[in-house]
């Protein structure tokens, strides 16, 4: 491989991009990025301009791989290694489902009138239930990608799965700062996007921060989408397989119920009780005056 092939820093690599054509492309993954996730992930822009320390690897004019110094990311044509990692992992897709629900009180009264209620009324229009305790098979679940490296892996992914909601993870900033000169980022987004795919991303570094932001966005998308979710690992840093690792059990645990109706009606008849039987304050929404206040630093 000659010197011209490795290309490192914020100059050698704007020299290259011009030198392979790449400038444009830069430029509009760059923008596409900061357009969508500049908000969410507020130090993106600084992420994006920083001087890389990792090289380039191009056969041509196409970027194929990342050298680390020690290593290199692919250790081959990344979009040979991203394929058939997509292929082999879509033979046996890493998947959390929710297989028992007894912590989300489907067993209650209410709960089972409810069920046998929409059982009659599917078996009425000629729908299919013989398949409702099954593993779900629908476009609306989650995809939680692990690390985007040079992004080869992502197009066919999306396809492949038909979710709804894609969650892109990358704590290695310089990663993705290589790939705005890899993928069409723009297109990529554009073309999922029309057709109804909602994209978060992270470029947190520590597995605790990766799980939260997740969480968030389940809660702010749909906690009940997370049955079927798809999860891939793209390679194999600690921060991304410690993430992998707590959210199948935190995934339980989020899909416990929060409350149902029984439960409600002891609530609400022990709350208007003692709200009736005893002395209370209420405290309302109107603004107080400022007071100063102690702060003990330990």
């Amino acid at each position: 491989m000659t010197t011209a092939e490795m290309i490192t820093g914020t100059t050698a690599t704007a020299v290259a991009a011009e030198q392979v054509g790449l400038s444009s492309l830069v430029e509009r993954s760059r923008l596409a990025l900061l357009s969508r996730f500049a908000e969410s992930v507020p130090s993106l822009a600084a992420e994006l301009a920083q001087d890389p320390t990792s090289m380039t690897v191009m056969d041509g004019d196409a970027l194929i791989d990342i050298d680390l110094g020690q290593t290199r990311l692919y250790r081959d044509d990344g979009r040979a290694v991203a394929e058939a990692q997509v292929l082999s992992y879509l033979k046996k897709p890493l998947r959390f489902f929710v297989v028992d629900l007894s912590g989300c009180n489907g067993g209650t009264d209410l709960s089972r009138r409810m069920t046998d209620f929409l059982v009659k009324e599917c078996t009425s229009l000629n729908l299919e239930t013989k398949d409702l305790d099954v593993k779900p098979n629908y476009q609306g679940s989650y995809l939680i990608v692990l690390g985007i490296g040079l992004g080869f892996h992502l197009q066919k992914l999306i396809t492949e799965t038909k979710v709804r909601h894609v969650f892109l993870v990358e704590p290695t900033p310089e990663f993705l700062r290589h790939s705005l000169a890899a993928i069409d980022w723009e297109k990529l987004l554009a073309d999922e996007e029309a057709r109804g795919v909602i994209f978060s991303l992270s470029t947190s570094s520590h597995p605790n921060r990766i799980i939260s932001e997740i969480e968030r966005m389940f809660a702010i998308e749909g906690v009940p989408f997370i049955d079927g979710s798809f999860v891939f690992l793209h390679y194999p840093l600690w921060a991304l397989k410690e993430a992998r690792e707590r959210l199948a059990d935190d995934l339980q645990i989020m899909y416990l119920s929060r409350g149902f109706y029984e439960d409600e009606l002891i609530m609400m008849t022990n709350a208007t009780t003692n709200m009736r039987n005893y002395h209370y304050n209420l405290i309302d929404g109107k603004l107080r005056p400022r007071r100063e206040e102690p702060v003990f630093i330990v």
